[in-house]
């Protein structure tokens, strides 16, 4: 099978998917309900497949660092910017970005980082 996923490592990956499936349209998502460091899910959004994993130093696994969010972003185009971006904002993400509108470019985007370091950037065409 030829695909791209997009893998990466959070403190907790059951409370990172619980939050993704609040602000983003997840399909097809599994998650295992083991120990805590043993965990991941794996979903597939807007076509991409996502496998996040808890961090453990057993398995050298290491999280990203919430409070210096930024060293790698997911961009993803959505159908609605600001009904997403309100979902981020209510579950306890940080504003990077608010909407805004790129004059010339017929684009709109925002960022966004989230609880366990990541940061989205949302796009609306």
């Amino acid at each position: 099978m030829i695909g791209v996923k997009i893998n990466f490592v959070v403190t907790d990956c059951q409370q990172a998917l619980e939050m993704y499936r609040h602000i983003f349209d997840i399909q097809h998502e599994s998650v295992t309900n083991d120990e805590h460091g043993a965990n991941e899910a794996e979903f597939t959004m807007y076509g991409t497949k996502f496998h996040i994993l808890d961090g453990t130093p057993k398995c050298k696994t290491v999280e990203s660092n919430p409070s210096a969010p930024g060293f790698i972003w997911i961009d993803i185009t959505v159908p609605d910017i600001k009904d997403i971006y309100k979902k981020a904002m209510a579950a306890g993400c940080q504003e990077l970005q608010s909407p805004t509108e790129l004059e010339g470019l017929c684009v709109t985007n925002a960022v966004f980082a989230d609880p366990f370091g990541f940061v989205w950037m949302l796009q609306q065409e």
